[in-house]
């Protein structure tokens, strides 16, 4: 009882360490105990290697042991070789399962359910065998029983409360420099992806001002001036088109009635019908105007009838088409293309337009940089987020001062 009241109020050793001694520290401390642990393992490892060699000898002894009574029949010596060949092979099998270079503690595992898998498989035959070589194979099964326990007793050692607590806080340590060196690759990444986004956003307000410039410059100006020229010389000849075609598609009607009359110039007024504008700039001549003049004959005289409002629509229509409003409108419709074509060309020669569309595109690659940077900028940060040194170094703390009974600061 007063040693338990001595342990319970003494006081604990007080211990500060900096993060990048704790590890040689700790194994210092441990040393001597994880060594004999360890040790022990090795001396365990090395009996069962031991012992492997010896039950391969005493395998080989008890292929090679010869029959003591010579009165066996041939039938019961074919069956003790059948026998003798199948428990031998099984135990070569198992003891050639056994590697080191696996994970000990699976070994262990693995180990112990070959054995019962072993013991199960060949009990028939080495009961039959112990009637033929008693001794030689007692001597084989004492060997595996010995590997068996030489197992338990590293699965025990392996087992053992203070050496898991060992490596599991040297993991821990590992595990805190491993954190300590992503979470600087990771503060470093992070420094040089903002400074390229930073450059980006200079290059872009950079192409911006370049945009700016272009689009205030007497060059852009004047481009616009023309293409201004250009939608209202456009809006003119739209308006020629439209009062051309307002005239004739209200002859329409009584058109195709001629054509009934005159199947020869089908042709011809059909391009009128289709495409007013393109047919009277095409007719040279004029041929219209005739074909009017003669529609307008035979309605008078019935040849083509015609419903009264429709009828005196249609002539109304032909008394307000002549000759020469017709010549006006080519006219004015050629003057209007001549223009047009001016204006095209003289805007085919400014080039700023184009100069712009290549600097947005540059702008749109930029923005583009700028949004999956700042999308790995994000991921990063995230990652970062993840790393806690502070809580890894506390648990790394409590579980050293559970060990060791001290009491432990790391800087």
């Amino acid at each position: 009882m007063i040693n338990f009241l001595k342990k319970l109020f003494k006081k604990k050793e007080k211990i500060g360490l900096t993060l990048d001694r704790l590890e040689d520290w700790f194994d210092q401390k441990t040393k001597d105990s994880y060594d004999n642990i360890t040790n022990n393992i090795k001396e365990l490892k090395q009996k069962i290697s031991d012992e492997i060699i010896i039950t391969k000898e005493n395998v080989q002894s008890l292929r090679n042991a010869e029959l003591h009574n010579d009165k066996v029949t041939t039938k019961e010596l074919q069956f003790m070789e059948g026998n003798r060949d199948s428990y031998t092979k099984r135990v070569l099998l198992f003891i050639d399962s056994i590697k080191f270079d696996e994970n000990t503690k699976e070994l262990t595992e693995k180990v112990h359910q070959e054995v019962n898998n072993l013991s199960k498989s060949t009990a028939k035959a080495y009961h039959i065998l112990t009637n033929f070589f008693s001794d030689e194979s007692y001597k084989v099964a004492q060997n595996i029983k010995k590997i068996d326990d030489h197992f338990k007793q590293l699965k025990e050692l392996l087992a053992h409360k203070e050496i898991k607590d060992i490596e599991q806080i040297k993991e821990k340590i590992d595990s805190i420099k491993e954190n300590i060196t992503r979470e600087k690759q990771l503060k470093d990444h992070i420094d040089e992806t903002e400074k390229d986004i930073k450059e980006l956003q200079k290059e872009k307000r950079n192409i911006l001002s370049e945009i700016s410039n272009k689009e205030q410059s007497q060059d852009f100006k004047e481009y616009h001036r023309l293409n201004v020229e250009e939608y209202k010389v456009k809006e003119q000849i739209d308006e020629i088109k439209d009062e051309i075609l307002h005239y004739l598609s209200s002859l329409e009607h009584a058109l195709r009635k001629y054509i009934n009359l005159y199947p020869n110039e089908e042709g011809f007024i059909n391009k009128y019908i289709e495409s007013p504008l393109k047919a009277l700039v095409d007719d040279y001549e004029l041929k219209i105007i005739s074909i009017l003049e003669k529609l307008e004959e035979d309605i008078h005289t019935k040849k083509i009838e015609l419903k009264d409002k429709k009828k005196i629509k249609t002539l109304q229509t032909i008394n307000k088409i002549n000759k020469a409003q017709l010549a006006s409108f080519l006219t004015e419709y050629n003057q209007f293309m001549v223009e047009l074509r001016s204006l095209n060309e003289r805007l085919k020669q400014h080039t700023i337009i184009e100069e712009i569309e290549n600097i947005k595109i540059k702008m749109k690659k930029k923005k583009s940089e700028i949004e999956n940077l700042s999308t790995k900028l994000s991921e990063l940060n995230n990652k970062l987020s993840q790393i806690d040194i502070k809580q890894i170094k506390n648990n790394i703390k409590h579980k050293i001062e559970t060990l060791l009974d001290i009491e432990l600061d790391i800087d």
